[in-house]
């Protein structure tokens, strides 16, 4: 009997079609901790190490036991169960068996599929194997990083990028994304350069010119720069309609033809429900051709040409696998009272529809902020579950955001993509496709849709199904009239509670009897709150949560406030809301409520636990009490451990409450914070990269903040009485994970910082963030921060900092291709380090210069700078400097053809590295064997080379040199005439060039793949 075992989701296991009964969630994840080391030993303690994390019960290998013990008792029966081992235990299960497994191996196939057609189908096929997140209610550090690698696996096949489909002539497809990102992104000039020439190109010069205008007067609003040497560029040849902007001759152009070859040799299956193919034109000939495909609707042909045979195949997903059920509904509301007139009108509006053929059902529930509109729509829609029997979206639309924009509808259809298990590399890359797409999806499925917060009609039309057989529940503060008009929505406008239900939300929160005996307090606190549920909400916890106060204190407070609770009746939300809110923040305690205060002023979207704590300058300890007392009267969310989420409306009363401090605390405060947040990101550079020339940083390191010079086993400032202000990270994985989740934290202080003038801030930070940018491949954001600080480094006077930023700009423009201002920026340097005397900078300057000529083709010019580069080094007491600049002189001597000399260097180099520990500049050196032993017709010691310089890119989560040690082992295997690992290397580099949006190695890569596909073609395959 073939067993499953699915761990995308909760820990499942299925005997043919029938869910095994695995017990509790805990014993569930002792299975889970062995899955993916399938037919592995594991041991005992590193299982227990998995599946309780820290929180070890007392007798943990017994329990461990016990649980073992049951597992085996549910899957007796089976061919497949935990088996004891020497030293630990082992699963025996094919690798096929585990969706993880089965993913992975479908995301290899689907890397080295020949075909775009192929890979689609194969990418549906893994991401079809999804339930819900990994490892679900799994909560140990070994769970969350497998569930983080494989969400991070999932979404590692992107869409096309934007630049591509440009240069290809899709201008059209890609407008409405351009646009939206350009919103989203409006200090962006690349992304600004994209929506002009979209726009130019769609025969609207006009608005491109007026964006740049916009966009020029931003640039010098906020930064005080003007735009780009390459955007005034683009503007002048919009102006001038030179040809070079004109589309290329007949690109766009798609094919059925390797889609038609899949339905192999026995001919079409029958389907009952056939799913389009994203991105193929919508014709008889390709609705035929995927009606007609088995692999388009999740079957897997026994052959199909040109697809790599899994060599441990399982039946195709049944049950819940077969086709997602998305449950997307916030938790419904617990204190609902009333509503129950309008929640029959809803019923009433829907029932009317029936009998109504090709009709979409869709009702908007509007009326002021804070009337309780959500809440009654998630009422409804948890009451009335059955009726959906497909799942429900949700999406809240932020139409009235008082700190975000609206979001997008391209981007709430995107997220609606993910929900309904839509492989991300089947997304087309046009908003308007993505939309079709979406309706497609739909076309046969009876579900809810609720669109919360939505903010004019546009906003929600491209998220309308097609299909009248699912329902649209909308809620907005505007009528949507426009909506009505062409979809015949039903509205249904809400008011505040009228005065008894009002009662009941006081009753049901303090009790019947508190109520009773303080009828005068009780109608003094609805007479202020009038009805509006939030208020009531607000004002019932707050009394609650102190249950020895008597009430009459809490109405003789809000009647204090009488000039402003009488607000609640204008209708203006603001005024509405900042009236309770301004109760609620009274009753704080003076820390709390300063806490609350800078809140508001942080400029990243949510704000960690240490940044809080140097934001108000207390210890750990204190400051999450602090955060305890603002989430207890609903100020704050944790949304995640030690991480704080104001609600929208919140923070913008928080941000007033900021403001009105005086200026000196808030400079203070965000200092502190602009503080914190480079000596972390100081110090975390070092753990990424400890032979980088570190930069002094500015500021005091006090009060327990993050210093690198603080020993591990040191005692924090005497005024914490802690030790848990200590940094979050102690290694260079944790360092790299820290930088991850306060990644957006950091580009908005390093804009604060650069707003406010802080240059020496700005400059630091933009250097602390230079190495996690380039490991992570975010080129984009790298120029643009190191071209933002530039400015306030030339202020700083001080000609090695300015060296090195022009140094650092220069090294990215060389990775992104543009040689130009590369060698401006390098020469630059190179000058100013010669001025100042400082060698080592030469040194440096030098080695980028030649990778600068080298990129240009030119290594006989690149040898001479890494020859100089060598030569100060040999002058300067750092091995490790010397082992690279070594190493540089053996890449171009092989890269020349001398390979004696290249092998001289190289091994010289190797052996320094190792005998310093120089990691990095020894895979950096493999990688140059690698080339030589390449070029030497050795290419069995070469794949040896690249793989072992491979897994330390990956261990460090260097996605950029990985990208070109996946390139150079594709060129290996296609000399040993490997083709299908050689094209499976193209393809995952191919990936991870186009994230990292490096087109010339994108197009480099991509003719491989043809080439290849060509050689194999004539060779027979």
């Amino acid at each position: 009997m073939t067993v499953r075992f699915g761990v995308l989701g909760t820990v499942e296991a299925w005997q043919d079609d029938s869910l095994l009964a695995l017990g509790h969630t805990r014993q569930r994840l002792v299975l889970g901790a062995l899955l993916l080391d399938a037919d592995k030993v594991v041991a005992t303690d590193t299982l227990v190490e998995r599946v309780w994390g820290d929180r070890v019960p007392l007798r943990g290998r017994e329990t461990l036991y016990g649980y073992m013990s049951r597992l085996r008792r549910a899957l007796a029966g089976t061919e497949t169960a935990p088996m004891r081992e020497p030293g630990g235990y082992r699963m025996a299960v094919d690798g096929g068996a585990v969706d993880a497994l089965r993913f992975r191996s479908l995301a290899g196939q689907a890397r080295a599929a020949s075909g775009a057609d192929e890979a689609a189908l194969l990418w549906e096929k893994a991401a079809g194997l999804w339930r819900g997140p990994a490892f679900a209610g799994a909560d140990t550090p070994w769970f969350n990083t497998q569930r983080a690698q494989l969400e991070a696996e999932l979404l590692s096949a992107r869409i096309d990028l934007v630049e591509a489909r440009l240069a290809s002539g899709r201008h059209e497809r890609v407008l409405t994304e351009c646009a939206a990102r350009a919103a989203e992104r409006p200090l962006d000039e690349q992304v600004a350069g994209q929506f002009m020439r979209a726009l130019y190109r769609c025969g609207r010069q006009a608005e491109a010119l007026e964006h740049y205008a916009r966009m020029r007067r931003r640039l010098a609003e906020e930064l005080g720069i003007d735009p780009s040497p390459a955007l005034r560029q683009l503007h002048h040849h919009m102006l001038t309609e030179h040809p070079e902007l004109d589309p290329p001759a007949g690109a766009g152009t798609t094919t059925m033809a390797s889609t038609a070859a899949l339905t192999g040799p026995t001919g079409p299956a029958p389907t009952p429900a056939p799913v389009p193919v994203p991105g193929n034109p919508v014709d008889a000939t390709s609705a035929a051709a995927v009606s007609d495909n088995p692999v388009a609707v999740g079957a897997v042909p026994d052959n199909p040409v040109g697809v790599i045979p899994d060599p441990t195949p399982v039946p195709a997903p049944r049950g819940p696998e077969a086709r997602p059920v998305p449950r997307q509904l916030p938790a419904p509301p617990g204190a609902f009272v009333g509503r129950a007139h309008q929640l029959d009108a809803l019923d009433g509006m829907l029932k009317s529809r029936d009998g109504v053929v090709n009709v979409l059902p869709v009702s908007v529930i509007g009326g002021a902020g804070g009337v309780g509109k959500t809440w009654l729509a998630l009422r409804w829609a948890h009451e009335r579950l059955e009726r959906f029997p497909d799942g429900q979206l949700y999406v809240d639309l932020r139409g009235f955001d008082p700190s975000r924009s609206p979001l997008p509808a391209s981007t709430a259809v995107r997220g609606f993509l993910d929900a309904l298990g839509t492989d991300p590399a089947s997304v087309p890359a046009d908003a308007e496709a993505q939309a079709a797409l979406y309706r497609s999806l739909l076309a046969d499925r009876s579900m809810l849709i609720v669109l919360d917060n939505a903010r004019h009609a546009d906003q929600i039309r491209p998220l309308l199904p097609g299909s009248a057989t699912c329902v649209v529940l909308v809620t907005s503060r505007n009528r949507l009239d426009g909506l009505a008009a062409t979809h015949g929505t039903r509205w249904l406008g809400l008011d505040t509670l009228p005065d008894d239900e009002a009662r009941e939300v006081l009753t049901r929160a303090l009790g019947e009897d508190p109520v009773a005996a303080e009828l005068p307090a009780v109608a003094t606190l609805l007479r202020r709150c009038a009805g509006l549920p939030l208020a009531l909400g607000i004002v019932a916890a707050r009394a609650a949560a102190r249950p020895g106060f008597p009430l009459a204190a809490l109405a003789a407070e809000l009647d204090d406030a009488a000039t402003r609770l009488d607000a609640l009746n204008t209708g203006d939300l603001s005024a509405d809301l900042r009236a309770v809110f301004k109760t609620s923040h009274s009753a704080l305690d003076d820390r709390s409520a300063l806490l609350f205060a800078l809140l508001g002023l942080t400029p990243g979207p949510d704000t960690g636990l240490e940044a809080a704590a140097r934001l108000v300058d207390l210890p750990v300890p204190r400051t999450r009490a602090l955060l305890r007392s603002l989430e207890a009267a609903h100020l704050v969310r944790q949304h995640t451990p030690d991480r704080y989420r104001m609600h929208d409306l919140i923070r913008l009363y928080a941000a007033e409450q900021g403001h009105a401090l005086p200026t000196s605390a808030q400079n203070a405060a965000l200092r502190r914070l602009t503080d914190f947040y480079l000596q972390a990101a100081h110090h975390a550079d070092r753990l990424l990269s400890p032979l980088r020339t570190p930069i002094p940083v500015s500021g005091p390191v006090r009060d327990g903040g993050p210093s690198p010079e603080r020993r591990p086993d040191s005692s924090p400032d005497s005024s914490l009485g802690s030790g848990e202000d200590r940094l979050p990270f102690q290694d260079a994985t944790a360092a790299l994970s820290w930088f991850d989740a306060e990644y957006a934290c950091l580009l908005g202080v390093h804009h604060l910082a650069l707003v406010r003038g802080w240059d020496s801030q700005a400059w630091q930070l933009a250097w602390a963030l230079d190495t996690f940018q380039w490991r992570r491949g975010r080129l984009p954001d790298r120029v643009a921060v190191l071209d933002a600080s530039l400015a306030a480094t030339e202020r700083l006077g001080d000609p090695g900092s300015l060296a090195l930023a022009h140094r650092l700009l220069g090294r990215v423009h060389v990775s992104r291709g543009q040689h130009g201002k590369a060698l401006g920026h390098l020469r630059r340097s190179l000058a100013l380090y010669v001025a100042a005397g400082e060698v080592a900078g030469q040194a440096q300057a030098h080695l980028n210069l030649a990778l600068a000529w080298e990129e240009q083709g030119d290594d006989e010019a690149a040898l001479v700078h890494a020859t100089e580069n060598l030569r100060l080094r040999a002058t300067l007491d750092s091995p490790p400097r010397e082992a690279e600049a070594l190493n540089a002189v053996g890449w171009y001597h092989a890269r020349l053809g001398n390979h004696r000399p290249a092998r001289d260097h190289c091994e010289k180099a190797l052996a320094l590295c190792r005998a310093h520990d120089f990691q990095e500049g020894a895979a950096f050196t493999l990688d140059s064997l690698g080339y030589l032993a390449h070029h030497s017709g050795q290419h069995a010691q070469a794949l040896g080379f690249y793989h072992q310089a491979l897994a330390k890119w990956r261990e460090w989560g260097d996605h950029y040199q990985e990208a070109d040690a996946l390139n150079c082992l594709g060129k290996v295997y296609e000399a040993l005439g490997r083709y299908a690992e050689a094209h499976g290397a193209w393809h995952q580099a191919l990936n991870l060039y186009r994230d990292q949006n490096r087109t010339a190695a994108v197009e480099r890569v991509t003719r491989h793949l043809r080439a290849g596909a060509r050689s194999e073609a004539r060779g027979g395959g």
